[in-house]
């Protein structure tokens, strides 16, 4: 029994130590969604484990009735904790299913301390309650991997804890509960690997916070801050990751470069303000109209670039297309007001391996300038020609 007590005390000064490290970056400049959470949870786990291993120096009640449920609210903030992060919502539902499982909880405990005295029934009450959380979490977790690099990790621990309850649990079973037998055969092995599952909880929420710092400078860094579309930074490490790449990712990239007809009358008429809210408005609808893998960024005051790979010039038509005719269709509401807007748009597709981005986004300006010079509300493909007479209209004004 020593021995046994002797894990309890490693797993409550693990449990003390994670609570204080997360507390830690709860209140550092690493602090995030669910920082907090899962300090509670590991200061659960911690209060619990001490009163288990208090084991005989109090009441049964508390030190294990009392404790188990303990370690069961751990579970519970632990996993809004998780959904917080991974910004999941939590619904009441979530709360009242933590609720009815520690009144279970409550009820088997008693049942098995009082009315059927069981050690492993007791014992597998526990693994049945806190079974759940495990999977919850582990399905959470490694549902959102593409989101975040780290949450395989803690992922992964949850599943093989969730394999750990139900093997506890068939062996439980298989046990008569006149014959218990001495419970350190398969408490000490259950308890050993929750230490285990405690550090990979700790380790697991240190590299997601600072991924999720390093995520949210990024964001400060590469986009911009009106629309929260990509800017012009973010498209010159695009630009220089583009021009590296392999020639069969090159091929069929299409590049899209939209300007916003009259903004500058727009501002003078309706103000600044409005001006921005436009901007939104622009970047929301061309937004909604992209895939997945499509690229969108703000490039100047008025002007948006698309990078779509894998497009014909037929599909790249047919994009503008549609994008330009919705915003023509679309005035932007204003209050009472209604302020209609269009959108220039020239494009180009990259066809060979060996031209580079920079020579793609001066196709693409000389497209969108044909469109512009063309009256506006329009869409124009780059044509050598129309480059030419552009360059030598500009030539003969100098």
């Amino acid at each position: 029994m020593f021995a046994l007590r002797e894990l309890y005390a490693t797993f409550t000064i693990a449990a003390i130590l994670s609570t204080c490290i997360l507390l830690w970056l709860h209140s550092s400049k690493f602090s995030t969604n669910g920082v907090l959470y899962w300090a509670s949870a590991m200061c659960s786990f911690s209060i619990g484990q001490l009163l288990i291993t208090l084991r005989g120096y109090l009441p049964f009640c508390i030190s294990f009735t009392a404790a188990n449920n303990i370690m069961l609210l751990g579970f519970l903030l632990l996993w809004i904790g998780i959904r917080k992060f991974l910004n999941l919502s939590i619904t009441w539902r979530i709360y009242l299913f933590g609720a009815v499982n520690i009144a279970t909880a409550t009820a088997l405990l008693y049942w098995f301390t009082t009315i059927t005295p069981s050690v492993t029934g007791r014992a597998g009450a526990v693994s049945l309650c806190a079974l759940p959380y495990t999977i919850f979490i582990a399905h959470n977790l490694l549902t959102n991997t593409r989101q975040y690099n780290f949450t395989w990790i803690f992922g992964l621990a949850n599943a093989f804890y969730a394999i750990v309850h139900l093997s506890h649990l068939c062996k439980l079973i298989s046990v008569s509960p006149l014959t218990d037998g001495h419970p350190d055969t398969w408490i000490a092995p259950y308890t050993a690997w929750a230490i285990v599952y405690l550090f990979f909880a700790t380790v697991t929420f240190i590299m997601l916070t600072i991924e999720d710092t390093y995520k949210k400078q990024s964001a400060v860094e590469y986009n911009d801050p009106l629309t929260g579309l990509f800017n012009r930074k973010a498209l010159r490490a695009m630009t220089l990751a583009q021009d590296a790449s392999s020639s069969t990712e090159k091929n069929n990239l299409a590049m899209l470069a939209l300007d916003i007809d009259c903004f500058k009358e727009i501002n003078t008429t309706f103000g600044h303000i409005a001006g921005d809210q436009i901007l939104q408005d622009a970047a929301a609808k061309i937004s909604s109209m992209l895939r997945a893998e499509d690229l969108v960024f703000r490039v100047g005051g008025k002007r948006f670039l698309i990078l779509s790979p894998s497009y014909s010039a037929e599909q790249a038509l047919m994009l503008a297309e549609k994008i330009r005719t919705s915003i023509a269709q679309q005035p932007y509401k204003l209050d009472s007001l209604s302020i209609p807007y269009t959108v220039s748009i020239g494009y180009t597709v990259m066809n060979t391996a060996a031209d580079s981005m920079k020579k793609l986004l001066h196709q693409t300006n000389s497209a969108l300038h044909t469109a512009q010079k063309h009256g506006g509300n329009r869409t124009e493909r780059f044509i050598a020609e129309n480059s030419m007479q552009a360059m030598k209209e500009k030539h003969t004004m100098r």
